[in-house]
């Protein structure tokens, strides 16, 4: 008996001078095997090949059953972990080394069964733990533990290496990490633990008969539930750092370690908000109330993720920003007044030089840079016509509604008003 792939069925192998190991599929044992072999004196021993991989347990224990001797297959190191001791270090158990663990068979070049491979014979070796690349040299020495101790130092020197290598990378990256948590702890080292965070938010929750609570600023009330108070801790304590209250309030109604509740989902419902498990679980009845009462619950095992999905509802929560596309240029070339009724109203004479000019869009009047009128045209003509619109490179003359002063040299900008929805600007860290 012993760990998968030690060697159990090579050893046996060797004792019945049969190759039973090369033809096993992945090179590992799968059924038990049974076998007897005579002893000089005539007497016979039945041997139990048992298989190694942890998916053959109950197989395993079968097979000890009806035995009466254990020849046992372990990395040496793991019987001194035990506290079995052998009798080489003055204990009672008796211990063979083998070195039957590496190569289980070599093929020539016609596939025929080889012991040895002399110099510039071509063989196909299996067996192989790790299977090497090409152009990689294979050494052969004297036993198993001086293959183990080559290869341990060899690891070593690389391991060496490329920590050394890597050292003025992870100096970096861990002077970036210590400024950061410093700069985060210095933000909030005047906040509470989590625990009297907890506490505080205790003051939101709703009462029997309470209406929900209403606020006309952008606000998102949470309830968060975690898998242990660690989870908790650390949820609450990045929750420390946001510092966008200007733009979206933020607030924690209720925590707590454990599987999301009715009485989260209740709590939740009051308040529009939204509930956040990390690690825990959502019982049916409660996934249930929650569509019930159309609370969204957001379940994460990834903190980085939860946090991802709360920024998105920040954002959702802010309202749109307007941007202004500007679908049309033109300079002012002259000023001239007309009369309309009994006011004198100023026209400019201007000349298109980008897009396209609309009178049903609004206008910008700019005078060195600086926006200094903002409003409707009441009027586009080109020549002597009343126009909707007038394209690049063309003459025109616009008059702004209400806008008392146009001179020489100003722009008058067409645009179009559009809605873009913001992000929130909050880095928790991760």
């Amino acid at each position: 008996m012993g760990h998968v792939d030690h060697g159990k069925t090579t050893l046996l192998d060797s004792l019945r001078k049969s190759h039973i190991a090369a033809g096993e599929a992945g090179g590992i044992t799968q059924h038990i095997g049974a076998f007897s072999v005579e002893l000089p004196t005539g007497e016979r021993i039945t041997f139990l090949d048992t298989p190694g991989h942890a998916a053959f347990s109950a197989l395993r224990a079968r097979g000890a059953l009806v035995t009466d001797i254990v020849v046992l297959e372990v990395v040496m190191r793991e019987l001194l972990s035990h506290g079995m001791e052998l009798e080489e270090f003055g204990g009672d158990i008796q211990s063979v080394k083998i070195s039957a663990l590496k190569v289980r068979a070599m093929f020539g070049e016609t596939g025929q069964q080889v012991r040895e491979a002399p110099p510039s014979t071509p063989v196909e070796v299996m067996g192989w733990k790790d299977l090497p690349s090409a152009g990689d040299l294979i050494l052969e020495v004297e036993t198993e533990s001086r293959a183990h101790e080559v290869v341990g130092w060899r690891l070593e020197q690389k391991k060496e290496q490329k920590l050394a290598e890597d050292q003025v990378e992870i100096d970096r990256k861990a002077k970036e990490h210590l400024e950061h948590y410093q700069a985060v702890r210095e933000a909030t080292k005047d906040l509470r633990r989590w625990q009297q965070k907890k506490a505080k938010y205790e003051e939101f929750k709703p009462t029997p008969g309470s209406e929900k609570a209403k606020s006309t600023e952008p606000e998102l009330n949470i309830v968060i539930r975690g898998d242990v108070f660690g989870s908790i801790e650390a949820i609450m304590d990045t929750l420390a750092s946001y510092d966008c209250e200007e733009d979206c309030k933020l607030k924690v109604i209720h925590s707590d370690v454990g599987a999301i509740t009715e009485s989260d989902v209740e709590m939740a419902a009051a308040f529009d908000g939204v509930v956040y498990g990390f690690n825990t679980k959502v019982p049916k009845d409660v996934a249930k109330l929650a569509e019930q009462k159309n609370v969204p619950i957001k379940m994460h095992k990834i903190i980085y993720r939860l946090f991802e999905d709360l920024k998105d509802e920040l954002s959702a929560k802010l309202p749109t920003k307007e941007e202004l596309d500007i679908k049309g240029s033109a300079n002012v070339l002259q000023v001239f007044e007309v009369t309309v009724g009994k006011k004198k109203v100023p026209v400019a004479g201007c000349r298109v030089t980008q897009g396209e000019m609309d009178k049903r869009r609004d206008a910008l009047l700019v005078r060195n840079g600086e926006v200094i009128f903002r409003g409707s045209v009441s009027s586009l003509k080109h020549l002597k016509d009343d126009v909707w619109t007038v394209r690049q490179e063309m003459e025109c003359g616009i008059a702004l509604h209400k806008c008392p002063d146009i001179r020489h040299g100003d722009v008058i900008q067409s645009f179009e008003v559009n809605e873009v929805p913001q992000t929130i600007d909050w880095n928790p860290g991760f």
